[in-house]
């Protein structure tokens, strides 16, 4: 598992706002997603709570890489879901 994909700041290579020149490829992107949740919704938690996350983002986001080969967001289905809670179980 590479933990190196989450920050304080949020996960490494993307951009944490929406402004008027993003790139519309980010917008598909489920990193970039969850990038914009650990900002606006984890960061300033508790520490507990932010390792927690931390650790479970960082598994999910490893799980969909591998299972679907991209983090292409329209690609995150329940059934992608079903299968990572499935996985960790």
């Amino acid at each position: 598992m590479n933990n190196s994909l989450i920050t304080k700041e949020g996960y490494k290579g993307t951009s944490n706002q929406l402004s008027s020149n993003i790139n519309l490829d980010e917008l598909h992107s489920l990193t970039y997603w969850v990038s914009l949740y650990w900002k606006n919704i984890v960061s300033g938690a508790a520490p507990l709570t932010e390792k927690a996350k931390k650790a479970d983002l960082t598994k999910f986001l490893s799980f969909f890489l591998k299972i679907i080969g991209h983090d292409h967001i329209h690609s995150w289905t329940p059934s992608v879901s079903k299968h990572f809670s499935e996985f960790t179980i």
